[in-house]
């Protein structure tokens, strides 16, 4: 249940960023950067990273191209509602994803990664029979 709820919210940033189109947009990402480290790039213009975001917005295909890869990541979410065959890329694709987030957009989702485990061990599952002797009034229970 708890494996729905995160491949629901994953997956539904895809659909968002199809439907608000900024998946065709090729200055999507550019903008986003500028907007996102306007205060960054005015505080520290000269260190590593801000060349680094420098060269990302002035070249908007190549940080769209990022977007992008990000969108399709999201998107890959959505096999998760038809099969756990694939949840093992799933959990790198995220864990890659949070990392380049943390990286690139400087956004904390570390908070997210007690997700993975809902796609580490989606291979078990636990079924509980619970009975109730009606002589002794007492719960029986057995996981199989």
């Amino acid at each position: 249940t708890m494996r729905y709820f995160f491949l629901i919210i994953f997956s539904s940033a895809a659909f968002w960023k199809i439907r608000a189109g900024g998946i065709f947009n090729i200055e999507q990402m550019s903008a986003i950067l500028l907007k996102q480290h306007t205060n960054y790039l005015l505080d520290a213009p000269h260190d590593w990273f801000s060349r680094l975001l420098h060269y990302l917005i002035n070249r908007p295909k190549l940080s769209w191209s990022l977007y992008l890869v990000a969108a399709l990541a999201e998107l890959f979410f959505v096999i998760g509602f038809f099969t756990k065959k694939f949840d093992r890329l799933l959990l790198i694709i995220f864990i890659l994803f949070l990392l380049f987030d943390f990286f690139i957009m400087r956004i904390n989702y570390m908070s997210w990664f007690i997700f993975t485990s809902t796609l580490w061990y989606s291979k078990y599952t636990l079924t509980q029979t619970v009975s109730i002797n009606l002589e002794t009034k007492k719960f029986i229970s057995t996981n199989t």
